[in-house]
Order: structure tokens, then C-alpha cells, then sequence
């Protein structure tokens, strides 16, 4: 339910902002861009370490892994630790 569907559409005003910003940066600069971000989708916190290239033709691409249940576990350990201290 993702294609054909804009940032903005998918994921809001602020964020698909934050994303085209990236991508600017990116194709201005050729520079990589690399980030954990953390956003709300459908009610549910998410976060993702997004990374952000320019291609040999000029235009960005990306790669976003998910770190929501990592992150979670480790949540989850931490405050196991400090229960136990």
C-alpha cells in the first residue's frame, strides 16, 4: 500500500520535510547522509537507521533498516540492569 504514495502521504508534513531536506543535501552536496530517526506511523513508534547517496545519474537513493525491535531490547535489558543494581 506504500507505491504511488507520497512521503507526505505516508508518513506526514514534518517528516516527509525532513526527508526531502536529506535528499537536497544529498544531491547538492553528493555528500552520504546517515541517521537514526524515530517517527510515529500508524500510532506506532518506529526507528530506522536511514542512509542517503547520490547516484551516478544525479538522483538520491536510500536504504532504511529497522531498528524498532533492537531498540526495544535493548530498552528492555537496560532497565532489567537497573532494577538489579
Amino acid at each position: 500500500d506504500m507505491v504511488g504514495r507520497s512521503d507526505a502521504e505516508l508518513f506526514g508534513d514534518e517528516l516527509a520535510a525532513r526527508f526531502a531536506a536529506d535528499d537536497a543535501a544529498v544531491r547538492v552536496t553528493g555528500e552520504p547522509v546517515r541517521r537514526e530517526e524515530t517517527f510515529t506511523h500508524a500510532g506506532r513508534e518506529y526507528t530506522f537507521l536511514s542512509a542517503k547517496f547520490r547516484l551516478p545519474d544525479g538522483s538520491v537513493g536510500g536504504v532504511g533498516t529497522d531498528l524498532t525491535e533492537r531498540k526495544a531490547a535493548e530498552r528492555a535489558v537496560a532497565e532489567s540492569e537497573e532494577r538489579f543494581r
